[in-house]
């Protein structure tokens, strides 16, 4: 999640660290292709279903709603598709609402509904694809063009539908991903993308020391394919050492200067 480039002046030294900035946190800008290939072309598939919350003028105007007071705000945002019907108002004539004439809506009155199941401990989205687990501190993507496991996967094995981590770093994002329009099975040209935690150095606000990423993942993809190191200036480096076997590819990363890898 991203909020946005800087809410605070660019030129007065702000350490690195905020929910509101990125352009002071590498760690961010370096999630960022990862997450164009996501949203621009469309590796996640859009909810199965479309609710649509009906409120009075008194539940809409005067009466706090919000995630935190509404258990239907709270468990329904990252399942399904969710919007917000307002009430007809004469004082503001402006304020206009349809349902959605694209699919199917489900009209909600209740902001007290829990459609989490009682006990669970994560939250999935209605097309299996996107999945939060609240206690262990992991979220994971799992399509066919992309393969992601962020968080607190260090010592977890992480089992996708085409991807298994095994990571050693306490918290860190990886994420495996087809940059040709395929499915990662089929794809002759893979994003591989390490990272995380980046933080200023003790003595020098300016330089940045960004934690590298160890660890282990597995995927299937096709044969003859070789694994570059993306350096300086998007060169690549010689190739990593793999094995394939099964159809599958596992790659070992040990301690490494770059955060991003090009299987081709």
């Amino acid at each position: 999640m991203l909020y946005g480039y800087s809410q605070l002046p660019l030129n007065d030294g702000a350490a690195a660290g905020s929910n509101y900035s990125s352009f002071n946190d590498p760690a961010i800008m370096g999630v960022m292709p990862a997450a164009a290939l996501l949203y621009r072309q469309q590796h996640v598939a859009q909810a199965k279903n479309h609710y649509e919350l009906a409120l009075d003028r008194n539940s809409f105007f005067v009466v706090r709603n919000d995630p935190a007071t509404s258990k239907t705000l709270r468990t329904l945002l990252e399942t399904s598709q969710f919007s917000i019907r307002m009430p007809e108002t004469p004082e503001l004539p402006w304020l206009k609402s349809s349902l959605s004439p694209e699919k199917k809506t489900i009209l909600l009155h209740d902001m007290d509904r829990d459609f989490i199941p009682a006990g669970q401990s994560y939250v999935e989205s209605d097309t299996g694809e996107l999945k939060r687990d609240w206690e262990k501190g992991i979220q994971t993507i799992s399509t066919e063009r992309s393969q992601i496991a962020a968080g607190s996967i260090g010592g977890e094995s992480v089992r996708l539908s085409n991807a298994t981590f095994e990571i050693k770093t306490k918290k860190a994002v990886v994420a495996i991903q087809s940059l040709d329009g395929k499915p990662i099975r089929k794809s002759g040209r893979i994003f591989i993308t390490l990272m995380a935690r980046s933080q200023p150095a003790p003595a020098n606000k300016t330089t940045m020391l960004s934690e590298p990423v160890t660890g282990r993942v597995s995927f299937a993809a096709p044969m003859g394919l070789k694994v570059y190191p993306v350096v300086g200036r998007g060169a690549f480096d010689k190739p990593l050492e793999v094995t394939y076997a099964g159809g599958r590819y596992e790659v070992n990363f040990s301690s490494s200067a770059t955060h991003w890898f090009i299987v081709r």
